[in-house]
């Protein structure tokens, strides 16, 4: 390796040797013949300036200055002096020699030591081994040779078989030999053997590498120790992380076993307070009912809410209920046309890219795209007498107006924010006599399932969906348009027995507007009701109009759980007004 590096050095300060050679010697001496002598002189001084720094020649010669150069008509003289052997001193010949030393004394003998560095580091890790070996070359091509050099070399075979001779007659003749090494250090013929030096030599060669092989053998098990021990104390993170994780959900499990529980004694709190009119509005104005958990008709569990963290003005970092939306294919098909998108469904699918989703006009009455009337005004009136205008929230859907439910999504009913639903509460006392008070029931599908007349109002028209539980009478409009379309229909039902007497006097009046505390309510969705309370107080003839699903029924303890949690409450501020006798 060093005999390259040197070649590839030489052969570059060649290219510098003769070029500088030229060039020094045609600017000291430009009228020099070319001759033999011109070829000698520019190689000894560019090879010289190798080991020295000829510059005797850059400070001329004072015998040089009587032959100053004259042109004449025979020659022209390039350089100063008319004597060709005189160096011409001055600028250049300063410039082009101090460039050609750096360039040799410098620059090339640097490059020549960083290459033989290169080369030795390179070789570092293996100049032991090449040392050895070349050793074990020479210690071999010494043991193969004779005593004396040829020609004396005949004495050494006369030697060499004396030997031979006397060790037969001792029966002392080697008969085992190393086959490995039996060429290189044990020859036969010659009887050569190795000495008590050259195994020591290569006893300790065979100690060094079988110190080398257990140090490695040790790394091996140093690392092994170390990977051991690596795993053993990531188990151990493992095992407790896996504790943190179990003390963490039951952490979790306890806090939401006391939320549970604060929620509960809340509402035994909230059922003893039924007792009294300011209990009931006690109620309604922290809606109890629309926390109570399952959702209706699910298994979902609502997030707890205390009484405290109803309203939305108080801050709660840790509030995180989960959403449920009913699918539109789960409604019944009548009403599936006005059933609005899952928005926030939508909304994780399509990575929150609103350009794509439905546009609601909130807080105002519109038209979908198919024509149909909707009505997004809330019917909660507010301190100032009009309308309330709810909120919305992150998720750029209305708010529940009246707090926290520990719900999201839009739940089991059609619309986002508020969804209008008119109910009429239709009574007349017992006609058996007595304090009985009864009421008109529309059955559902099964028979242990009650609910108030009337249903939820898609369109403008919010009086036809108590109208289509009636048969219409001759001369009746067809669509109740207002409120008096459907009082003068009850009106119309009294009996009068006789000309002389007067009708029955029937009593229609809207209870209630606003509202609805009901377990459908959700954070984004919730009810509004029109309450109307029909009573009367004689003889009538409304049953001769009821559709097949339509009866009166006597209000009973029973009657309260049957009917829906949150109709149960209108019901029970009738029964409240009218303090009847309750079986």
């Amino acid at each position: 390796m060093v005999l390259v590096d040197f070649v590839n050095f030489m052969r570059m300060t060649l290219l510098v040797i003769i070029s500088g050679g030229i060039v020094i010697q045609a600017v000291l001496y430009p009228d020099y013949p070319l001759t033999a002598e011109l070829f000698r002189r520019t190689f000894h001084r560019a090879w010289f300036s190798l080991f020295l720094t000829p510059i005797s020649d850059l400070e001329g010669s004072e015998r040089c200055n009587t032959t100053r150069s004259h042109m004449t008509s025979d020659h022209c003289v390039v350089g100063k002096y008319a004597d060709y052997t005189c160096p011409n001193t001055g600028f250049w010949p300063y410039v082009f020699s101090i460039q050609y030393f750096i360039f040799l004394k410098l620059i090339l003998l640097t490059l020549l030591y960083a290459l033989f560095s290169a080369t030795a580091s390179k070789l570092q890790s293996e100049t032991d081994a090449i040392w050895k070996f070349q050793r074990y070359q020479l210690v071999v091509d010494f043991s193969n040779r004779l005593r004396l050099p040829p020609p004396l070399s005949v004495f050494s075979y006369i030697i060499i078989f004396c030997k031979w001779f006397y060790r037969c007659l001792l029966c002392r003749i080697c008969k085992t030999s190393d086959e490995t090494d039996a060429g290189v250090f044990f020859d036969a013929p010659k009887g050569h053997r190795l000495t008590e030096k050259d195994y020591n030599y290569w006893r300790q060669l065979a100690q060094e590498y079988a110190k080398k092989k257990e140090d490695e053998e040790n790394e091996k098990q140093i690392a092994k120790k170390q990977m051991e021990i690596i795993m053993t104390i990531t188990e151990d993170v493992d095992y407790q992380k896996k504790v943190m994780h179990q003390l963490k959900s039951r952490m979790k499990e306890l806090d939401r076993m006391m939320n549970y529980s604060h929620v509960y004694l809340e509402n035994i709190k909230h059922i003893t307070e039924k007792i009294n009119e300011k209990g009931l509005q006690s109620q309604r104005a922290i809606h109890c009912l629309s926390r109570h958990t399952p959702y209706p008709g699910t298994r979902v569990q609502r997030y707890p809410v205390p009484d405290k963290y109803v309203p939305w003005e108080v801050m709660w970092t840790d509030y995180d209920p989960v959403a449920y939306t009913r699918p539109r294919s789960d409604f019944p098909v009548s009403l599936q046309a006005y059933v609005d998108e899952d928005l926030l469904l939508l909304r994780e699918i399509q990575d929150s890219d609103d350009s794509q989703l439905p546009v609601f006009q909130w807080n105002c009455l519109s038209s979908n795209p198919a024509g149909i009337s909707i009505d997004r005004t809330s019917w909660i009136i507010g301190e100032n007498g009009i309308n309330a205008v709810y909120k919305l929230d992150s998720e750029r859907v209305p708010r529940n107006i009246y707090g926290r439910t520990g719900l999201r999504g839009r739940g089991a009913l059609p619309r986002w924010g508020p969804n209008h639903y008119v109910h009429v509460i239709i009574t007349r006392w017992q006609k058996s006599g007595g304090k009985g008070l009864e009421f008109v029931v529309m059955r559902g599908e099964r028979r242990d399932q009650l609910s108030l007349p009337g249903g939820f109002v898609p369109g403008e028209q919010k009086y036809d969906v108590v109208r289509m539980l009636f048969k219409s009478k001759e001369l009746a409009p067809s669509s109740w348009n207002t409120q008096e379309n459907m009082i003068d229909f009850f009106r119309n039902c009294c009996e009068v027995l006789q000309e002389e007497e007067t009708p029955a006097e029937v009593k229609c009046e809207m209870i209630k507007r606003g509202y609805m505390d009901d377990p459908w309510n959700t954070d984004q969705a919730w009810r509004e009701v029109e309450l109307w309370h029909i009573h009367y107080s004689g003889n009538e003839t409304l049953a001769q109009c009821f559709q097949a699903l339509l009866t009166w029924r006597l209000i009973t303890e029973d009657v309260f759980i049957k009917l829906p949690s949150g109709q149960a409450m209108l019901l029970q501020e009738i029964t409240q007004k009218l303090q009847p006798v309750i079986f």
